[in-house]
């Protein structure tokens, strides 16, 4: 060090303050870490699969979507669960997703355009459970038509959880 006047530029302080600023940026670096490390920790996201098929349309020529399986150690809740109708090249006909709480228990009008059916009552989406949506040549039970949306080659899209758990084009 260099002296001047037998005084040193740096005081015997300088050690405790450098030591002081080193555990106030550790302390501020932890502090960091404890709230970045858990907004970065992903929780686990519990992936639902269930498998899609076809039936016959019903008398009034809307589509009908049976889940003919799903994991029975993974039933995705009903109210996890959103879907989407998508046309061919993909444009979104629904307005974005819909919750399938929000088509339990209607039946298909001039405002609605899907139905869901949990068959067995578990409010899970379950082997049996039934999608019915609305097409663009519906027959009203007084014999006028209502068109909806759906037509064929359109897609079905279930989601949970951001994730796709099935689809099916519609035929």
């Amino acid at each position: 060090m260099t002296e001047k006047k037998g005084k040193t530029l740096f005081p015997e302080k300088t050690a405790i303050y450098a030591v002081i600023i080193m555990f106030l940026i550790t302390i501020v670096l932890a502090l960091y870490l404890w709230n970045w490390i858990p907004s970065h920790d992903h929780e686990q996201v519990i992936e639902y699969d269930i498998h899609l098929k076809q039936l016959n349309r019903t008398k009034n020529n809307d589509f009908v979507v049976l889940i003919n399986w799903s994991e029975p150690e993974k039933k995705c809740p009903i109210e996890d669960a959103r879907f989407f109708l998508l046309g061919r090249e993909w444009a979104d006909y629904t307005q974005g997703q819909h919750r399938i709480t929000e088509a339990i228990g209607k039946t298909i009008d001039n405002e609605t355009f899907m139905v869901f059916q949990d068959n067995d009552n578990d409010e899970h989406l379950s082997t049996g459970d039934i999608f019915i949506i609305k097409s663009t040549n519906h027959i009203d039970d007084d014999g006028y038509t209502s068109p909806g949306f759906a037509r064929p080659f359109f897609t079905i899209q279930v989601r949970a959880n951001k994730h796709k758990m099935a689809e099916i084009e519609l035929k």
